[in-house]
């Protein structure tokens, strides 16, 4: 019997049928072939978390990222002190994305982003959560459990950044990226921490501070991107900045299915 999981034309036609622009989000994608850009489409859902007064900020992120391509974006805001829904809620999800401004639940969610680490989600955190100061970081078990990639800093603020040393040139998370207009916005925002004594550096930045680091559990990954989100974007809008947050989030999500063989 002929193998129809093997062949591309039966993948893009399966595509052709399930998504809608198709042609603009297969250009966005950085997937080479079409089954592995309809598996990997298909099967992840991605939630971005933010703790913002303006939730615009929070959909401005994870419109970015329906752009780049990929489909299934849930947002939560957690401003106000809020709570995130049970543990059940989480666990739709392959990947999320957590950034915070304003205050929020530090206990009670980094306690929940653990477990959902543990049962196999990947997790990408970005200022002021990484490092930037006690006010706004993850706690619980996130902290005590070592799931943060770096420890505690405070924010610096040096206008228009660049990448400095690339400490592992072929990282997915840097596949594609447009260095010489990536910058760190008109602040450049973000943490003089230093990772964490069991993460991995990818990246600094141009002052040599940490800009990407990223720690291995045994069921999954989780990123550390040393900026503010709705400043990088917006300082870079006519780059490619936020493929580093596309390219994160497929990177962490993707792990459990290379290593089962479901998409790669």
């Amino acid at each position: 019997m002929y193998n129809y999981s093997q062949d591309e034309y039966y993948w893009k036609i399966q595509s052709q049928m399930t998504y809608e622009n198709l042609p603009k989000l297969k250009n966005k994608s950085n997937e080479s072939s079409w089954k592995t850009f309809y598996l990997s489409n298909r099967l992840s859902r991605y939630l971005v978390i933010g703790s913002e007064i303006d939730e615009m900020k929070i959909i401005d992120i994870k419109e970015r990222l329906q752009n780049r391509g990929l489909l299934n974006v849930d947002h939560y805001n957690v401003y106000g002190f809020l709570s995130l829904p049970d543990d059940n809620f989480l666990h739709r999800y392959d990947a999320i994305f957590f950034f915070s401004y304003c205050g929020f639940k530090q206990i009670s969610i980094g306690n929940q982003l653990s477990h959902f680490v543990d049962s196999g989600g990947g997790v990408v955190v970005c200022a002021y959560t990484t490092g930037c100061g006690r006010g706004n970081r993850l706690e619980g078990r996130w902290l005590e459990g070592g799931y943060s990639p770096f420890l505690d800093g405070v924010t610096q603020r040096i206008s228009q950044l660049k990448i400095g040393t690339k400490h592992n040139q072929s990282h997915p998370i840097l596949s594609n990226l447009n260095d010489q207009h990536f910058t760190g916005g008109q602040h450049s925002s973000h943490s003089d921490a230093i990772p964490s004594e069991t993460a991995l550096k990818i990246c600094d930045w141009s002052n040599g501070k940490t800009l990407i680091a990223e720690i291995h559990k045994p069921n999954a990954k989780i990123i550390g991107l040393n900026f503010y989100p709705p400043e990088i974007v917006a300082s870079n809008d006519k780059s490619n900045s936020d493929i580093i947050l596309y390219n994160a989030l497929k990177y962490v999500s993707n792990f459990n299915k290379n290593k089962e063989g479901e998409t790669m």
